[in-house]
């Protein structure tokens, strides 16, 4: 794992994180994404999970009988902020998922795109702000206004 933070140097170029490409990392400290990147892809800095070989049945929304393999889901150790820089328009389908952070969570209004439980099993004790610095609530109100 990574014992510590994950920083992009200051002006760097990156601009494409592209899918699992920090999955299941081990980061204890800070994630900060740089004002460079537009793209995080599927999976970048999910948490650890792993398929026990068993399935699972359950109805869909529409009253279809779905049956999938079955996952444990482990918790990462991301335990300091996230910072998602200001050119992030796309964040993929479980882009954090399982990832813990601590701190406010600000959503760039370049943002256009959000994917399936991009930050499903959170759990951080901050606020989400908009561009404007506007407080929306923790969790249960970010998960309400963009999900």
């Amino acid at each position: 794992g990574l014992d510590g933070s994950l920083t992009f140097e200051e002006g760097s170029v990156l601009d494409y994180i592209g899918n699992e490409a920090f999955c299941e990392v081990q980061i204890t400290g800070d994630l900060i994404i740089p004002d460079s990147v537009t793209y995080i892809g599927y999976a970048s800095f999910a948490g650890m999970w792993w398929e026990t070989g068993n399935t699972i049945t359950y109805e869909d929304e529409d009253g279809n009988e779905v049956t999938e393999d079955e996952y444990l889901v482990l918790k990462g150790r991301l335990d300091g902020k996230l910072v998602l820089g200001s050119s992030v328009e796309y964040i993929g389908d479980d882009a954090f998922h399982g990832q813990p952070f601590s701190g406010d969570l600000v959503i760039p209004d370049s943002v256009t795109e959000i994917g399936y439980d991009a930050f499903n099993g959170q759990a951080w004790d901050g606020e989400t702000y908009d561009d404007e610095g506007n407080a929306r609530g923790g969790l249960v109100f970010f998960l309400l206004l963009f999900f």
